[in-house]
C-alpha cells in the first residue's frame, strides 16, 4: 500500500512538473506582445566594486573580469582598475584613466587601452595608451595614439595590427597600432562614428558602420567603410537602423562564425523608425535579417523596454543575449538560440525579466566563463550618479536557459520516466507475492572529505547542513554584517560556497542573500518595536544593511511597509 502511494504521489509530482503555459507567459491578460514567451528570472547581487563607476571598460581573461577606468562621484575620472576573483575586487592603479576609453584584450594575452576623456565631466579626448599584463597584473604606458579619442572600437586581425576607429565631438579617421608601440594613420572615414561597429570580413580586412555620427545624431543614409577597397551603401540598414549604444563593446563579444574556417559572422542589432528591433546577421559584405520565432518585444505591461547592449553571443551553447531595462529599473534579457535559424526556420527567442532592481546601474555586461551574464556599475538613468554594485544572471549550466527546456523534450523524459515506474510497480507486484527476509542494517561509516588545499567538506545531508547554517546566523548573528558573503559562511562551516548556496535554495527555496536579509529585517523589526524613538538611519546600519535604498526595497517586500509605518502602527 505505501508503495503504491509512492508511487501515485511521484507521478502527480512527474505530470505537474510538465512545462506549461502559464510558466513561460508574460506577466498578466492584458499584455500588449503576447508572442515571445516571458519568464521570470533572480538577479544575484555580488560583492560590490571597490570604487562606483561608469563609462568604465570591461573585459575576460580566462575566468577573471576586470574593470577599467571610467569616472566615479561627481564626473571624476579614476586612474584605477580592479579584477574580480573568489566573489572579491581588488584594486589596481593604471598609468591613465581611461573615462569612455577602449579595451580590446589582443591575441598576445595583454590588453590594449587607449583614449577617453580629458577632463572631469567629459570633456574632451586623450592621446594616451597603455597595456595591461594579466601574468602580472601590472599596466605600462608605452605611447600615444594618432589622433585624440573617446568612444573608440577597435578590432585586431590576423597579422597583429589593431585598428581604431570612432570619436566623440571630434573628427574621426582609421589607424593602426602594429601591436608593438606605433600607431599611425590609415584613411579617412566617409562618415565620424561614436562608437562604431567593426566587423571582419577576412582575416586581413573588417567593414566600418554606425547608428550615429560623433555629436550623437542618427545617420540616416549607412554607408560601410573598407580598411581595404572602397566604401559601399548598406539598403537594408536604411531600414532597419543599427541601434546606437551608450557604452564601449569589442564587436568579437557578437561573432558566431567560425574563425578556422574563415566564415566571419556577426549578430548586430537594429530598429526602424517605428521603434521595432530586429537582429542583423552581417558576414563579409551580406546584410540580412536574422528571421525570429517572435517579434521581439519592445514592451510589456509595465512599460517600454529600452535595450542598451549588443548581442553578446556564446558560442558553445548557440545563444546571444541582448540586455534592456524599462522605467521600474527591471533587467530584461532577450535569449536568441541563433543556431536554429537555418533551412528557413527561425530562432527561438525567450525574454528573461527581473524584479526592479533600484541598487542596479546600466553599466557594461560581460558574459563569464561559465556562460552567465554580469552587470557591472553604471549609473541609475533617472540621475548621473555611478554604482559600485555588481548582479549575476545565471544562464550557464545552472541557469534559467537550462530551466526553461522545451515541452517536447520534457514530454519525451517524463514517457520514459513513466514506463520506467511501470516497470518497478509490476516488479513490486511479483516481489511481494513471495515473503523476503529482512535486510541486516549495517553502521554507515561518514567518509572526510578533503578539497585539494586540505580543507574538510561538509558531508551533512542538506537538512543538517541548512540547520547548521540557520544556528550559525543566529547564534553568532552573523546577518548583522553588511559585508557578509556566503564564502564567509562556507569558512566557518568547512565546506565550500556552492555547497552553501544550493542547500539554501533547495531548503528554503530562497538564495543566500534573501536568507539574509529575512534575518535582518526581523532584527530592524525588533528595534522599531524596543526603541520607538530610533531613527531609521540607525536602525538599518545596525541591522545590517549597506544602505538606505536596500534597507526600505526589502522591508517593503517582506512586510507590505516602510519601516515608518511598521513602527507607528497599532498592532
Amino acid at each position: 500500500m505505501k508503495s503504491r502511494i509512492f508511487y501515485s504521489t511521484l507521478l502527480s509530482c512527474l505530470l505537474t512538473s510538465l512545462p506549461t503555459t502559464a510558466q513561460t507567459s508574460v506577466p498578466s491578460e492584458n499584455s500588449r506582445q503576447t508572442a515571445c514567451p516571458m519568464v521570470n528570472i533572480e538577479a544575484e547581487q555580488l560583492s560590490d566594486m571597490t570604487t562606483a563607476r561608469s563609462g568604465h571598460s570591461v573585459f575576460r581573461i580566462g575566468q577573471e573580469i576586470v574593470v577599467v577606468g571610467g569616472h566615479t562621484l561627481g564626473f571624476i575620472p579614476v586612474k584605477t582598475a580592479e579584477y574580480y576573483k573568489d566573489d572579491e575586487w581588488t584594486q589596481m592603479p593604471t598609468v591613465y584613466d581611461h573615462d569612455g576609453g577602449l579595451s580590446l584584450v589582443m591575441k598576445t594575452g595583454k590588453v590594449l587601452l587607449a583614449g577617453g576623456f580629458e577632463k572631469h565631466v567629459g570633456i574632451g579626448q586623450t592621446f594616451v595608451a597603455e597595456m595591461y599584463d594579466p601574468q602580472t597584473r601590472s599596466f605600462e604606458g608605452f605611447g600615444c595614439l594618432d589622433k585624440k579619442r573617446t568612444f573608440a572600437s577597435a578590432v585586431e586581425l590576423d597579422s597583429g595590427n589593431v585598428f581604431i576607429t570612432g570619436n566623440w565631438h571630434e573628427g574621426d579617421e582609421i589607424e593602426c597600432f602594429d601591436g608593438d608601440c606605433n600607431f599611425t594613420f590609415v584613411k579617412e572615414v566617409t562618415t565620424d562614428r561614436r562608437l562604431p561597429y567593426i566587423f571582419r570580413t577576412a582575416p586581413d580586412d573588417a567593414v566600418i558602420l554606425g547608428g550615429c555620427d560623433s555629436y550623437g545624431h542618427r545617420i540616416d543614409s549607412i554607408v560601410a567603410d573598407r580598411l581595404k577597397g572602397e566604401s559601399f551603401p548598406v539598403p537594408l540598414l536604411n531600414l532597419w537602423h543599427p541601434l546606437s549604444l551608450e557604452l564601449s563593446y569589442n564587436t568579437e563579444e557578437s561573432f558566431i562564425g567560425d574563425e578556422s574556417k574563415h566564415v566571419y559572422a556577426y549578430l548586430m542589432p537594429a530598429e526602424d523608425k517605428n521603434g521595432r528591433i530586429a537582429i542583423i546577421k552581417v558576414q563579409g559584405l551580406d546584410f540580412s535579417l536574422l528571421p525570429t520565432s517572435c517579434p521581439i518585444p519592445t514592451e510589456t505591461d509595465w512599460g517600454d523596454i529600452e535595450y542598451i547592449s549588443p548581442i553578446l553571443t556564446d558560442q558553445q551553447a548557440q545563444r546571444g543575449y541582448m540586455i534592456g531595462r524599462d522605467k521600474d529599473r527591471r533587467i530584461y534579457v532577450l535569449c536568441i538560440e541563433y543556431a536554429k535559424a537555418i533551412d528557413d526556420k527561425s530562432a527561438p527567442l525567450t525574454l528573461y525579466y527581473t524584479t526592479p532592481l533600484p541598487e542596479a546601474g546600466n553599466g557594461r555586461v560581460i558574459l563569464t566563463a561559465e556562460g552567465d551574464l554580469m552587470l557591472i556599475g553604471g549609473v541609475s538613468g533617472s540621475d548621473f550618479t555611478p554604482f559600485k554594485t555588481v548582479f549575476l544572471i545565471r544562464f550557464g549550466t545552472q541557469g534559467a536557459v537550462k530551466e526553461s527546456k522545451t515541452d517536447w523534450l520534457w514530454i519525451g523524459l517524463t514517457l520514459i520516466i513513466l514506463l520506467i515506474l511501470a516497470l518497478v510497480v509490476f516488479q513490486d507486484f511479483r516481489r511481494r507475492r513471495i515473503p523476503q527476509p529482512l535486510p541486516i542494517k549495517e553502521p554507515v561509516q561518514t567518509p572526510v572529505v578533503e578539497n585539494a588545499k586540505g580543507l574538510r567538506l561538509s558531508t551533512d545531508t542538506d537538512e543538517v547542513l541548512i540547520q547548521r547554517i540557520c544556528n550559525l546566523l543566529e547564534q553568532e548573528q552573523l546577518y548583522l554584517n553588511c559585508e557578509l558573503k556566503v564564502a564567509d559562511i562556507a569558512d566557518k562551516l568547512g565546506t565550500n560556497k556552492r555547497y552553501i548556496s544550493d542547500c539554501i535554495n533547495t531548503q528554503k527555496g530562497i538564495t543566500f542573500v534573501q536568507l539574509v536579509n529575512n534575518y535582518r529585517i526581523d532584527y530592524a523589526k525588533q528595534l522599531l518595536k524596543s526603541s520607538p524613538d530610533i531613527k531609521i538611519t540607525e536602525v538599518y546600519i545596525k541591522s545590517g544593511f549597506a544602505n538606505e535604498t536596500s534597507f526600505f526595497r526589502v522591508f517593503k517586500a517582506l512586510t507590505g511597509l516602510t519601516p515608518n509605518q511598521y513602527k507607528f502602527r497599532k498592532d
